[in-house]
C-alpha cells in the first residue's frame, strides 16, 4: 500500500491531478483539477488585474499551502514525549477542521465557474449581509500573503443568509416551542450551532430533507451503493477480504428495503433511544458520530493491551478483534428479535468494528491515517447540514439538494483517499 499520509495531502491540497479516480466517482467524466493553473509567486502582484473567480481561486491556493503545513506541524508534534505539544495538537487539529471546511467552499468556487452558482444562493443584492464572523481562521487573514483568503470570507458572508432568516428554520422554532422536538443526544457544541435551541431546530429540517432524500429511488439508490463502495474499499485498505462485510451490509439494506419489518425496525430504534428513524438519526447520529465517540474513549482494558509493549503488535490486534467479537455475540444473545434489525447491524459490526478500532487504536501508521482522514470527512459533512452558509434553510427541497451535493463532494474526497491507498508503493 501506498503511504496514506502522502495522498492525504494531496487530497486536501486540492492536487485533484496527482490522484487517481474510481470508476464510481467519474474519474474519466473530464473532472478538471479544483484548482486554475495560476503561477503562485507572481499571484498576488496581478490581484489588481483578476475578476472575482480568479481571486477565489488564488485564495483557494493560498490555504492549500496553509493546509500543508499544518498537516505537516502536527505530524511533527509528539505529545507523549512532550506534554507541552498536546495543547499544540488539539489547536492544530481544530484549526485544520475549519480550514477544511473553508477549502470544500472554496472548492465550489472553482467547480462551478460563478460565485452565485458555486453557493447556490440568490445573487447578493437579494441576501442580507450576515453577521460577522467570529471563526478561529480570521486570525490568519492579515498575514502576509493571505489577503486572498479574506476574499473568500467577504464573499461568504455577503451573500449567505442567518438560519433565522429562512422559512423553513423559523417553521422549526415554531415547532420547538408549540411541541417540541426530540432527540437522542445533544451534539450542539460539536456541529458548531449557537445553543440547543438551534441545534434541535435544524435537526428537524435534515430529517425532513433526507425523508424528501430517501423518498427518491435514484437518491437512494446512490447512497445505497456510495456506502457499499467505501465499505468495500476501506476492509481492502486495511488488508482484510471485503466478502464478509460486504454481504453483511447488502442482507442488513434488504432488510430494511422491506417495508414489512418497517414497524418492527422503528421499534427496536426507539428501545435505543432512536425517535426518528432516518438516515441522519440512524446512520450517522446513532452509528458513526457514537462509534467516533467510543474509540475516543476506549474501555480501560483495551487501553492497557493496546499499551502494553511487551505484546507484539499481531497479537495485540487478535485480542482486540477477540473482545470485539465477544461482545458482539453477548448483545446478539439479548435480542428480543433474533432476526431483526440490531441483528442483522451488529453481523455487520462483527465485520467493520475491529478494523475500525484497530485502525484508530492500533500502531498501523498507515491504517490510522486513513481512519482518521475518514472521521474528518464525515465529521465535516455533519458540520456542513449544520451551517446556513453550506446548507439553504429555506425550505425542504433546497436544503434536500445541498445535503446532496456536499454529500457527494465528501464522498468523492474519499474515494480519491481510497484509490490512493490502494496504490502500490513506488519503486
Amino acid at each position: 500500500r501506498r503511504r496514506f499520509v502522502d495522498f492525504k495531502s494531496a487530497v486536501a491540497n486540492g492536487e485533484v491531478t496527482h490522484v487517481v479516480w474510481c470508476s464510481r466517482c467519474g474519474g474519466g467524466g473530464g473532472r478538471g483539477p479544483l484548482r486554475a493553473a495560476l503561477p503562485l509567486g507572481s499571484a498576488m502582484d496581478r490581484a489588481a488585474q483578476l475578476g472575482p473567480q480568479q481571486l477565489a481561486t488564488m485564495g483557494l491556493d493560498s490555504l492549500d499551502q496553509a493546509l500543508h503545513c499544518w498537516e505537516q506541524a502536527l505530524q511533527q508534534l509528539r505529545p507523549e514525549e512532550d506534554p507541552a505539544a498536546g495543547a499544540l495538537a488539539a489547536s492544530l487539529q481544530s484549526l485544520l477542521a475549519d480550514g477544511r471546511r473553508l477549502h470544500s467552499q472554496g472548492r465550489l468556487l472553482a467547480e462551478e465557474g460563478t460565485i452565485e452558482a458555486a453557493l447556490l444562493l440568490p445573487p447578493p443584492t437579494e441576501a442580507p449581509p450576515g453577521p460577522a464572523s467570529t471563526a478561529d481562521t480570521e486570525s490568519f487573514v492579515s498575514a502576509e500573503g493571505t489577503s486572498d483568503v479574506g476574499v473568500l470570507s467577504e464573499l461568504e458572508l455577503s451573500t449567505v443568509p442567518p438560519a433565522d432568516q429562512c422559512a423553513l428554520y423559523r417553521e422549526a422554532l415554531e415547532l420547538l416551542a408549540r411541541e417540541g422536538i426530540p432527540c437522542r443526544s445533544d451534539r450542539a457544541e460539536v456541529v458548531r450551532c449557537s445553543s440547543k435551541q438551534d441545534y434541535l431546530a435544524k435537526i428537524h429540517c435534515i430529517r425532513l430533507a433526507f425523508k424528501r432524500l430517501t423518498g427518491q429511488p435514484e437518491v437512494l439508490q446512490w447512497l445505497i451503493d456510495a456506502a457499499n463502495h467505501v465499505l468495500g474499499g476501506f476492509m481492502l485498505c486495511a488488508g482484510k477480504d471485503p466478502k464478509d462485510a460486504l454481504h453483511a451490509y447488502r442482507e442488513l439494506v434488504a432488510y430494511l428495503l422491506d417495508s414489512s419489518h418497517h414497524d418492527q425496525v422503528a421499534l427496536e430504534l426507539r428501545n435505543k433511544g432512536v425517535v426518528c428513524p432516518t438516515v441522519y438519526d440512524v446512520v450517522i447520529d446513532y452509528v458513526l458520530l457514537d462509534a467516533f465517540e467510543d474509540l475516543g474513549s476506549p474501555p480501560q482494558p483495551v487501553v492497557a493491551v493496546i499499551q502494553n509493549r511487551w505484546l507484539t503488535a499481531g497479537f495485540k490486534e487478535t485480542a482486540l478483534s477477540a473482545a470485539i467479537w465477544s461482545l458482539f455475540k453477548a448483545k446478539k444473545r439479548l435480542l428480543p428479535f433474533s432476526g431483526g434489525f440490531f441483528a442483522h447491524y451488529y453481523a455487520l459490526m462483527e465485520q467493520v468494528v475491529p478494523v475500525l478500532a484497530w485502525g484508530f487504536l492500533g500502531s498501523d501508521v498507515d491504517l490510522k491515517e486513513m481512519c482518521t482522514f475518514f472521521k474528518d470527512e464525515v465529521e465535516a459533512l455533519v458540520c456542513d447540514m449544520f451551517d446556513p452558509s453550506r446548507s439553504r434553510y429555506t425550505n425542504v427541497e433546497d436544503l434536500a439538494l445541498d445535503i446532496l451535493h456536499n454529500s457527494q463532494l465528501h464522498y468523492d474526497r474519499v474515494c480519491q483517499a481510497l484509490a490512493g491507498a490502494l496504490l502500490p508503493a513506488p519503486p
